[in-house]
């Protein structure tokens, strides 16, 4: 039956009822809304003013509060393989489907695989698992990353099964770790003067991460920098081209000193510079190229320090050249609050900064980004580099 808009008050409840009957549930906005021949939710928000005062006029209230046992639900599903022949999905548990929804499982379970495994089903997702399997997992990346995993790594790194395997099977994730002999992770604030940040020394975090050898590691530098701290950076990622900008200018400069390293990779400034004194690298491409409307976004945090200067690296659209290089003091008008756009109507002005970009775009065009500590342990047959500029050594 297809729908219409114009319903009155009566066709409305009468069309709730006829629901009920139906499918012997009480209906809710989604299971009204996904079952065809019905009027939405929204033409009863526009009558009744809210989906509660819709049920309210056909009394049903007392009846949303409905509850199950855990044996309840549990034989919902059986009913559903008896009928289908198979294991149910979670998006097929509606009580527009004619069995109790899902809510119910979350509730009761946690987790839909849960309630699977309660019913003795094994999820699909987890066939092929067992402890053994899943403990070697961990162990296999201490080896590989010389620290402990964290739910965030195998979340990321996708050779590895998801955190809720580990879940399942072992109830939490530092269960997990300790079923396979490692420290497990634990949140707390500096509480004595042995909690020092291994790489950048820092005193206090909110988190600390446990390496090897209880080396810890504070939360930020373990989120933000651990792929540098490990030599394999993303080549095509944004804080990649970020890092060779960097580089590049060093180079160029020769006098600089550079205020990211591996010992303190947090610093608020990029390069200290002899002649330019503290600078902020930035880098953006070209565009907005149609109707003659061109730009480069040059961006920065709102609570940012203000360096010396800034050098700008302007690539063309795929970032494969450097066309423009402005060297922008920090306190130029041209320096808004989140950044420095430079557009068709700036370049004039930018131009007093502008400096010639052959040797920046020199040693980017021949940079073999194997000599960067960032990318030391990339593999090297990587063929899919989305810049293209990037140069890779032939492998021996």
């Amino acid at each position: 039956m297809a729908r219409k808009n114009n319903y009155t008050r009566n066709e409305l409840i009468n069309e709730l009822l006829r629901f009920i009957e139906e499918y012997k549930v009480i209906p809710t906005v989604k299971s009204i809304t996904h079952k065809g021949g019905f009027p939405s939710y929204y033409i009863y928000k526009k009558e009744f003013g809210s989906w509660e005062n819709a049920l309210n006029s056909i009394n049903v209230t007392n009846m949303i509060s409905k509850s199950y046992t855990k044996d309840e639900l549990i034989a919902e599903i059986h009913r559903f393989i008896s009928i289908n022949g198979r294991q149910p999905l979670s998006s097929e548990m509606y009580q527009c489907n004619g069995y109790i929804s899902l809510d119910y499982y979350y509730k009761m379970f946690g987790t839909w695989n849960q309630a699977l495994i309660e019913a003795g089903i094994k999820p699909k997702l987890f066939q092929g698992y067992t402890k053994e399997i899943l403990i070697k997992y961990l162990q296999d990346f201490v080896s590989k990353y010389d620290r402990i995993p964290t739910c965030k790594d195998f979340n990321e790194y996708k050779e590895y099964p998801n955190p809720s395997v580990f879940a399942t099977y072992f109830g939490t994730w530092n269960n997990a770790l300790k079923a396979a002999e490692l420290s497990i992770h634990k949140s707390w604030h500096k509480n004595s003067e042995d909690d020092i940040c291994s790489i950048c020394g820092s005193i206090t975090t909110s988190y600390w991460y446990l390496y090897k050898d209880n080396d810890i590691i504070c939360s930020k530098c373990h989120d933000h920098k651990r792929d540098y701290y490990h030599g394999v950076t993303d080549p095509n990622s944004y804080i990649a081209i970020g890092i060779i900008t960097e580089h590049v200018v060093y180079e160029v400069l020769g006098d600089c000193i550079k205020c990211n390293t591996k010992d303190n990779f947090n610093a608020p400034y990029d390069l200290i510079s002899e002649k330019y004194g503290i600078i902020n690298v930035k880098s953006a491409a070209l565009i907005h190229r149609e109707r003659n409307r061109i730009s480069w976004n040059f961006e920065k945090k709102l609570a940012a320090k203000i360096p010396n200067v800034y050098i700008c690296i302007g690539f063309d659209e795929t970032k494969t050249e450097i066309q423009h290089v402005w060297i922008i003091p920090g306190n130029s008008k041209l320096v808004a609050n989140r950044g420095i756009t430079i557009s068709l109507s700036r370049l004039e002005r930018a131009s007093e900064y502008e400096v010639d970009p052959t040797p920046y775009n020199t040693v980017y065009q021949n940079l073999d980004i194997y000599t960067l500590p960032e990318f030391r342990n990339l593999p090297r047959d990587i063929i899919d580099i989305k810049v293209p500029s990037i140069k890779y050594q032939e492998v021996c």
